[in-house]
This record gives C-alpha cells, sequence and structure tokens, in this order.
C-alpha cells in the first residue's frame, strides 16, 4: 500500500484518468492508469510536485526561501502549499477577462 503525498492517506490503488481526457500523445508526467487519489482527488502531477518540495526540504533543510510559482493550481495542491506555505507566502491572482 503506497501513501499520497499530498494528504498523507494510505493508498491501495490511484484512480486512473477518465477515458474521455485520454489522447493518443505521449505525456512525460502522466500516469493514466493511477492518475488521482481517491481521498484529495491529488493527479500524478500534484504528487510529483509535492515530492519533490519534500525532498528539497529534507535536503536543504529549509523552504524558507523557496518560492513556487504555480498557475492554475489544482484543488489539492492549492490546499497543500496553502497549508504549509500560507502565512509565509505572498499570493497573487490574476484574472484573464
Amino acid at each position: 500500500m503506497r501513501k499520497c503525498a499530498v494528504c498523507g492517506k494510505r493508498v491501495e490503488k490511484y484512480v486512473p484518468i477518465a477515458q474521455k481526457y485520454v489522447r493518443k500523445t505521449r505525456a512525460e508526467t502522466l500516469n493514466r492508469e493511477e492518475y488521482s487519489c481517491p481521498y484529495c482527488y491529488a493527479s500524478d502531477r500534484d504528487r510529483l510536485i509535492v515530492t519533490f518540495i519534500k525532498r528539497l526540504k529534507e535536503k536543504t533543510g529549509s523552504l524558507c526561501s523557496l518560492d513556487i510559482l504555480e498557475i492554475a493550481p489544482s484543488g489539492a495542491l492549492q490546499r497543500y502549499l496553502n497549508f504549509y506555505w500560507g502565512r509565509l507566502s505572498e499570493n497573487y491572482e490574476l484574472s484573464i477577462n
């Protein structure tokens, strides 16, 4: 059993991506069979980003000087970033009308 990097819950199997989103092209970070967490709905990309951040913290010991620019983050990633960096970060909203 694995653990979701975003929500921390134990996951027996991730949810595959819906067939309507599957294209014939090959994406580097797209795992079609294990796409999202059944608990927090974090995509494989979200879990990859959080794993990178956690490993960076382990290596450097701190994330205080880390700046993250995430364009249109998913709900799961946004909740994770707000929980760990909400008070330490500057948030900007961009609206295209």
